[in-house]
């Protein structure tokens, strides 16, 4: 017996001069341990913290927000009581360029072309091209009964953009040099991704912008009134309920997102070799890709048709006709022509697409170099142009009394687009006829 208690009395002096854990074993049940538990303020909840998963910094969320930008506008209901859809201009001096909002203007969407025309091609394209912008929308809204407390006017412009990327560009980078005589100010709590705000003083007035980017949207929101009417409170307060917005917008990986166009040429020219080829009608200019307030449709039954060999050859002198297709290996085509439904907008009367596919880019290349001019109705002067729209632009415009026609012709790859606007001088516009191009170009480059 005294062996076994000195036994004992050593194996616990080992164990505790190693630090190693006592492991007892007992014939009786192991006695009831009753935790303490913390006390907790009511209606605080306990969190439960989920098992540690690493999540490396440097991979990015690449979830978009697919919805149009129109969803996301800043609505009656979220301003204070009193301001209306109605654009008052008694507070801006209309000879100010950036007082140029007329009172028509009061809801709508916000194109590319749009841009184009309203920034100049090269700075807009710059600005569009390197943002990977897609599409905007703007509302005003005016102080009709508010309290003097608050603006004037208050301004709401969503944009999308391709990718998180390009919305945090457009806000850290874009905003600024697009506004003009607007100084960037701090002392504003950062908002979604990015955000920034910039102010301009003029006669009387503020015109003040906050900017904030989340996910693939940006946010602009503009308030225009007096210098006590312009508060932090409000900007964050109307912030914070455009973040919300998107917040609880539903988001997703984009299943095919395809670059907006560059001013240079395509490096690549190489004809897509799939084996199923893309059907024309599918490529050509259709009715979404034209400005919705132009309210346009085909001009007749007979408007959308495919455009054979053999009617190449009825259409044209055989001797003509026949070297064409056969030197450049023309293997069909597609022309629609669409006419414009409302003549109270500045848009081109009359547009037509003319899609060809050759068997080569090379045969696309020569079509624009050797057979282009040939095909054009007398009177059509070639203009220099030094916008590169794919692989090879070329441009021709015809005086016709009053009314123009401009032709836009460009290649990519294997294909040519023949793109004509027709109308009155003031009808025509080259920035857009330009913007729509790309548009087409666009359809081309997602071609596998």
């Amino acid at each position: 017996m005294k062996k076994r208690i000195i036994l004992s009395l050593l194996i616990l002096a080992l164990v505790s001069a190693c630090n190693l854990p006592t492991i007892l074993t007992q014939a009786t049940a192991a006695a009831t341990i009753t935790p303490t538990v913390p006390s907790y303020p009511t209606g605080t909840a306990v969190s439960t913290l989920p098992p540690f998963v690493p999540t490396p910094t440097a991979t990015p969320d690449l979830r978009v927000i697919v919805a149009s930008a129109q969803t996301f506008k800043l609505r009656l209901s979220d301003l204070p009581i009193g301001y209306a859809i109605k654009y008052n201009p008694s507070c801006f001096d209309l000879t100010d360029p950036q007082c140029k909002l007329a009172s028509d203007l009061i809801e709508g969407p916000e194109l590319n072309y749009e841009i184009l025309q309203e920034y100049g091609f090269e700075k807009g394209s710059a600005y569009i091209n390197d943002t990977q912008r897609v599409e905007g929308w703007y509302i005003v809204y005016s102080n009709e009964n508010a309290a003097d407390k608050y603006p004037q006017t208050i301004v709401s412009n969503t944009i999308r953009f391709a990718n998180a990327d390009g919305a945090r560009k457009f806000v850290e980078t874009y905003e600024e040099a697009l506004l003009n005589q607007y100084t960037k100010v701090g002392g504003y709590p950062s908002i979604g991704d990015s955000s920034n705000a910039f102010s301009r003083i003029y006669s009387k007035w503020i015109y003040f912008t906050f900017v904030f980017s989340y996910k693939n949207m940006a946010h602009r929101i503009g308030l225009i009134g007096a210098s006590n009417t312009i508060t932090p409170d409000l900007i964050q307060d109307l912030a914070f309920k455009a973040l919300q917005k998107l917040q609880v917008a539903e988001s997703d990986f984009p299943s095919q997102y395809v670059s907006p166009p560059t001013l240079t040429p395509s490096a690549d020219t190489t004809p897509s070799q799939s084996a199923a080829a893309p059907r024309l009608i599918d490529l050509v200019l259709s009715q979404s890709d034209l400005p919705a307030k132009g309210g346009y449709r085909l001009s007749d039954k007979n408007a959308s048709s495919p455009y054979h060999n053999d009617e190449v050859m009825q259409r044209y002198e055989d001797g003509q006709a026949s070297a064409y297709i056969a030197e450049t290996g023309r293997v069909d085509g597609w022309e629609i022509r669409y006419k414009r439904g409302k003549n109270d907008v500045l848009l081109p009367a009359e547009m037509y697409d003319n899609l060809i596919m050759f068997q080569t880019a090379e045969g696309a290349l020569k079509y624009m170099d050797q057979f282009a001019v040939k095909f054009l109705e007398a009177g059509y002067q070639e203009n220099a142009t030094q916008k590169i729209i794919g692989d090879a632009t070329r441009l021709f415009v015809k005086q016709d009394g009053v009314f123009v026609k401009y032709m836009l012709e460009f290649s990519y790859r294997n294909y040519v687009h023949r793109l004509q606007g027709y109308g009155l001088q003031a009808e025509i516009d080259p920035a857009f006829m330009e913007m729509t191009a790309f548009t087409l170009l666009q359809k081309l480059q997602a071609v596998p």
